[in-house]
This record gives C-alpha cells, sequence and structure tokens, in this order.
C-alpha cells in the first residue's frame, strides 16, 4: 500500500509538472522542432547512451565484485531490466525489482545489493555536481540572474553528498560494533555494511573513471538529441541542462520522469537563448528514443527469462526423477 500511495504520487506530480512544462512551450514551435527531426543524429544518440549504459553495466559487476564472482553478461541481464522497469514505474521502483533479479540470480540478499546500489547512486551525484561545476564554470553567461540559482544548487548538493558520504561511511563500520539489536534488524545492517563496502581503496580510481566515462556519453547523447532538432547547444549548456535534469529524477515522478524532464528542460534552455519548446521537444525524445530503448530490450530480456525459467525447472525435475529411480 505504501509503494502503490509513492508510485501515485509521483504519477500525480509528474503530470502536474508535464501541464507546468506545456503552459510554457508554443504548440507550432513545438510541432516545427518534431518535425525538423535528424534520424541520424538521434540514432547517434541512441548509440552513445548505450555506450554508456555498457559502461555502467561494467561498474556495476565491479561494484558487485565485492560480493561474489559476477560475470559480465549476468550483470547486464539483471541492470538492463531493472533501468527499463524504473522507466515503468514510478518513483524509482525499479531498484527494488533489480535488487530482487540480484537476489535470485546472483544469490546476493536484496539488502546487499541496496547497499551496491546506494554507492552506484553516490557516484552519479557525484558526477551530476561535476557536471554542474564544470558548466557553471566555462558559462559566458556571466551574472545572468539564473546562474546563481544552479550555484545555490551546487552548493547545497555538495553538502548533501558529504554528508551521506558521512553517514554511508558509518555504517559502513556500524556492523562491527558491539551493538545489542534485534537478530533481524542486526542481519539487514550487516548486508547493508558488506554492500556499502564494494568501495575499497584499490578499486576507487577505475569506479571514478567509469563514473566519468558514463556521464560524458550520456551528455554528449543529450547533445545529439537537441542538435538533431536543430539546438545546438554549447557543451557547458548541455552540461548544466543535463546536471539540472538528473537531479530532477531524485525527485519521486512519474514513468521514465515524464513531466520533470519536461519542465527542467523548458525551464534550462531559455537561459541559453533557446525555446522553451525546444526543451519539451527534445526531453520527450530522450524518453523515447533513450529511455525507450533501454526499456524495449529490458522487458525482452525479462520475457525470455520468464520462458527459459519454466524449461530449466521441468528439466532439473526430470533429471531429478531420473537420478531417484536409478537409485
Amino acid at each position: 500500500m505504501r509503494r502503490s500511495l509513492i508510485g501515485l504520487a509521483g504519477t500525480a506530480l509528474g503530470l502536474v509538472f508535464l501541464w507546468l512544462a506545456l503552459r510554457q512551450a508554443d504548440a507550432e514551435a513545438l510541432h516545427e522542432a518534431l518535425r525538423s527531426l535528424d534520424l541520424k543524429l538521434t540514432l547517434g544518440a541512441v548509440a552513445l547512451y548505450w555506450l554508456a549504459l555498457g559502461l555502467r553495466v561494467r561498474r556495476w559487476q565491479r561494484l558487485l565484485g565485492h560480493l561474489g564472482v559476477v560475470r559480465w553478461r549476468t550483470v547486464a541481464g539483471i541492470l538492463v531490466p531493472g533501468y527499463a522497469m524504473n522507466n515503468l514505474l514510478p518513483a524509482r521502483l525499479g531498484e527494488l525489482v533489480r535488487a530482487d533479479l540480484a537476489k535470485r540470480r546472483l544469490g546476493f540478499s536484496r539488502s546487499m545489493v541496496m547497499g551496491v546500489i546506494v554507492v552506484e547512486r553516490m557516484l552519479d551525484l557525484l558526477a551530476i555536481l561535476g557536471l554542474l561545476a564544470v558548466g557553471l564554470t566555462l558559462n559566458s553567461l556571466g551574472n545572468h540572474e539564473r546562474m546563481s540559482d544552479f550555484v545555490r544548487l551546487l552548493g547545497q548538493g555538495t553538502l548533501i553528498v558529504l554528508v551521506l558520504a558521512a553517514v554511508l561511511w558509518r555504517l559502513r563500520g556500524a556492523a562491527a560494533l558491539q551493538i545489542k539489536l534485534p537478530p533481524r534488524l542486526r542481519r539487514l545492517l550487516t548486508d547493508l555494511a558488506a554492500g556499502i563496502g564494494a568501495v575499497q581503496s584499490h578499486n576507487l580510481l577505475p569506479l571514478l573513471v567509469l563514473t566519468a566515462g558514463i556521464w560524458v556519453g550520456e551528455t554528449s547523447a543529450l547533445w545529439c538529441v537537441f542538435r538533431a532538432i536543430a539546438v545546438d547547444l554549447s557543451a557547458p549548456a548541455a552540461a548544466i541542462a543535463m546536471a539540472a535534469a538528473s537531479l530532477s529524477t531524485l525527485v519521486p515522478t512519474a514513468p521514465a520522469y515524464l513531466g520533470s524532464y519536461q519542465l527542467v528542460f523548458a525551464t534550462v534552455l531559455p537561459l541559453f537563448s533557446e525555446s522553451a519548446a525546444a526543451g519539451v521537444a527534445g526531453a520527450s525524445l530522450i524518453q523515447l528514443f533513450l529511455f525507450g530503448s533501454v526499456t524495449l530490450v529490458g522487458c525482452c530480456l525479462l520475457l525470455v527469462a520468464a520462458v527459459r525459467q519454466p524449461r530449466s525447472s521441468t528439466r532439473e525435475s526430470v533429471n531429478q526423477d531420473a537420478r531417484v529411480l536409478s537409485g
């Protein structure tokens, strides 16, 4: 019931955001932007996005490697469907699906996997703030009144990262403390600490390099999508837009960030002399082609796994019966 209420609240909030975004966009300009779509650049954006997704798989494999040996193919079969469910379910409930898939296919507990996911999201948040900092540093708008909002956002985000890092570091060592806790809570705390412990000194640099590659790829994909509708964003503008859109996903909203993405781009692009309609069009194309491609592939992977599972179960049952008869 609680998850359903969160989902409904997120969907309602997304629809409100969508209404606010469409109020800012001129219908004729929106239609013109979509009609001028360059499919070659759009496909290039999809390719860049999937390259970044491959780096995400490699990063998650490295994080999960702290818990046990995992293959890239297996990790991809968990991460891509998990992201697909994030696009289909409101309020990022797809993360719970990813944790459940990891439990069934890898044998790790859900709380361990959630600890790893927390670390993954912390790395992403660090990269988002880095993008925002680089964009603001290189931005040529000078003392534009709205830039102060982004500077303030950067400061608040940095503070949040520091607080969360301190909490995670404390939690990482909490399982070793001699604290009297109920057995179930102690087991949960121990599992979370094990997952959070995925960041070690020997793999911190590779994780940071992979994270940087992921966000460079996704920002390049965003630039390609807007270039496909004749919006030529500068590198700083693309970095600021990417950071703002990504930070908006921290708020539980509708599936595929419907509404929140449109509102963010409709608000940010006018700062760079582009129309709100172009922002709404670009956001919608990102959802359709980038998020949509992941959703399609992820659902296909889940369907294939569902078809194979009964066959595997039947085969195991037959083999077990044969062993009993032969015995």
